[in-house]
């Protein structure tokens, strides 16, 4: 089974009715975030791109914004500065690929909230960037 059959299927069992298997599913997907956050992000970016399942789509567009932008309510504050250089691209380029084939109009304004709080944060991690080089 591939990592992004598996990803689905997690992502099947966190939104299943069983609570125990719901339980396992979060502590499965914990577990490949702290193993390799590059990989974690790159595959639900890519699950995000090929999956037919809109939601599936949807899971992985809130899953996104929950950890890479700092204006969710209630999130922890952004974890894109955790992501390498070639993470950062592919992010970028497969979130506007999606977009601009993505049919359902619910996902798109999802969609749509997640790239612009993105590129909010990238914005605010660079200004603070330039700030801690002029002092």
């Amino acid at each position: 089974m591939s990592e992004l059959e598996q990803l689905t299927l997690i992502i099947n069992t966190i939104l299943g009715n069983d609570n125990q298997a719901r339980s396992e599913g979060e502590a499965l997907l914990k577990k490949l975030r702290e193993n390799d956050f590059n990989q974690y992000i790159y595959l639900f970016t890519t699950l995000l791109n090929s999956s037919p399942a809109k939601v599936a789509r949807i899971f992985c567009v809130v899953h996104l914004r929950r950890l890479l932008s700092d204006y969710v309510e209630g999130a922890h504050s952004s974890e894109w500065y955790r992501l390498n250089n070639e993470t950062h691209r592919y992010v970028k380029q497969t979130l506007l690929e999606v977009l601009q084939k993505e049919e359902d109009g619910p996902t798109r304004r999802v969609l749509c909230d997640l790239i612009g709080e993105l590129f909010a944060t990238i914005k605010k991690l660079d200004d603070e960037k330039k700030e801690a080089v002029q002092e």
